[in-house]
């Protein structure tokens, strides 16, 4: 996982804002490299006040397309 910046123009204030989602890849069906939302975070401005809200070790993901080593481990360990 990770985070991505998008850049958002607003017609109202003519003036782009930067936004950020935390994204995770992965492949589809055809072995092509995708990138999934898992969350997104708010503007530039916003996200730097609502990172302290998010409490990582609450996050779960319940879409998992794939087994990779993380969910192995994760499955063993429980």
């Amino acid at each position: 996982m990770y985070f991505k910046t998008i850049r958002k123009y607003c017609k109202a204030e003519n003036t782009t804002h930067k936004y950020y989602r935390l994204s995770e890849s992965y492949r589809d069906e055809f072995g092509i490299t995708r990138q999934h939302m898992v969350m997104g975070i708010g503007r530039a401005s916003m996200a730097a006040e609502g990172l302290d809200l998010v409490k990582l070790k609450t996050l779960k993901n319940k879409n998992i397309r794939e087994i990779g080593a993380e969910s192995i481990c994760f499955q063993a360990f429980h």
